[in-house]
């Protein structure tokens, strides 16, 4: 039987749980509540098609008009023939991810209605390097991403999750092509284009054990920044919907939609629909978020390793007898520059970097220590203590 919602509710009615459905019901309600991808499927005009996208745009119009929470029956059975969604909707309980993945997938194969594409408003053009520290050669690759799945462990907010997903990290057990072997790499991931519609997945399935239930703080608006040619573009995203798994586990539980419309939030459960929830920072799962357009940030005065200062001291090797140049390094605190200044010609630093005035060596008295910068990162070997790239060498001419 229908279920009567709220005359006062103008976002639209709820859809009823047709079996083990409410996965379905909340990713397609949160869909509904994006205005770019609604504005898409009101130019559908075609009549008395059969495919996905028509079944998906009536369903959508019903909604709106309906004032009783409505059966979604027509629409899933038609996305049941999709052979992107069979295993999927077969009537047992799924995971909310992956049938909107292969919902947009099975869109996208959809040749009538060009126009509604809803992959296209999701998809980002990202690039991943990745350099070797033992051979420091650095590859790169261009893939079109419609999602970002971000690890929220440890995370106060899904701000400072994102940042952390676009900042570099350390692998090791990357496997490089030049070296054959498995060694130590920098990987990162940086934008090329932004997309209409940013979908960011909240990792809640570990790897093993139970749900990852952290409560983090669920940004109402995020920025993302793109590298366009050589311009670095800062494109800002606000939320409307979010898809909420309740439950202690990632196999069973039950999902919900939260909504914003006019400064309020609404919760679309199934066939009920209620105002003022607010949304759950251990509950979201699937974000949803609209471009509303670049913004203009400052930079500070940070300089890339191509825009190095120019009075910037470089660091060349000094030559000892032998044939070769020799680096001989040790390191020492930070403030080696001040110590190096004051310490006798005749003082000479031990193995373990303790500075010994008793020292006397008759062979070479012209030995004197040069403080030096340390080598560019780019040139240091896998062996290097990468947790202290910030210090200085001193080197021993002797």
């Amino acid at each position: 039987m229908e279920t009567a919602i709220n005359d006062k509710l103008k976002i639209g009615c709820g859809l009823i749980n047709i079996g083990n459905s409410c996965f379905f019901n909340a990713t397609l309600q949160a869909l509904f509540h994006m205005p770019c991808l609604t504005d898409s499927l009101s130019q559908v005009t075609s009549k008395n098609c059969k495919c996905i996208i028509c079944a998906v745009q009536a369903l959508y119009c019903r909604t709106k008009r309906s004032r009783m929470s409505i059966y979604p029956t027509k629409v899933y059975t038609t996305l049941q023939k999709s052979p992107c969604l069979s295993k999927i909707l077969n009537g047992s309980q799924q995971d909310a991810h992956e049938f909107f993945k292969n919902m947009i997938e099975a869109m996208e194969k959809i040749p009538d209605h060009p126009h509604v594409n809803f992959g296209n408003f999701f998809m980002a053009q990202v690039n991943t390097e990745v350099k070797c520290f033992h051979c420091n050669v650095s590859y790169n690759k261009r893939s079109s991403v419609g999602d970002f799945i971000i690890n929220i462990i440890g995370m106060r907010s899904v701000k400072q999750a994102l940042e952390l997903f676009f900042d570099s990290e350390i692998v090791d057990d990357y496997n490089c092509v030049t070296c054959k072997k498995s060694v130590l790499a920098l990987k990162k991931y940086t934008l090329l284009t932004t997309p209409k519609c940013l979908c960011v997945i909240l990792n809640r399935i570990p790897s093993q054990g139970a749900k990852v239930n952290t409560n983090i703080e669920i940004n109402q608006d995020l920025i993302l920044k793109c590298i366009d040619g050589e311009k670095l573009r800062h494109v800002q995203y606000k939320m409307v919907s979010v898809v909420n798994h309740i439950g202690p586990s990632y196999t069973e539980g039950h999902y919900t939609t939260t909504i914003r419309h006019e400064d309020t939030t609404y919760t679309l459960d199934d066939s009920n629909v209620t105002a003022g929830s607010g949304i759950s920072g251990r509950d979201a799962y699937l974000l949803f978020y609209e471009c509303i357009g670049e913004i203009f940030i400052e930079e500070s005065d940070e300089w890339t390793p191509t825009e190095k200062p120019a009075d910037e001291p470089k660091c060349t090797p000094i030559e000892t007898n032998s044939d070769e140049p020799e680096w001989i390094e040790v390191e020492i605190a930070d403030e080696n520059e001040e110590l190096a200044g004051s310490i006798e010609t005749n003082s000479k630093f031990t193995e373990d970097g303790v500075v010994s005035d008793n020292h006397q060596d008759t062979k070479n008295e012209s030995e004197e220590w040069i403080p030096v910068e340390i080598i560019d990162d780019n040139e240091t070997d896998a062996n290097f203590n990468f947790d202290e790239l910030t210090r200085y060498t001193v080197i021993y001419v002797g």
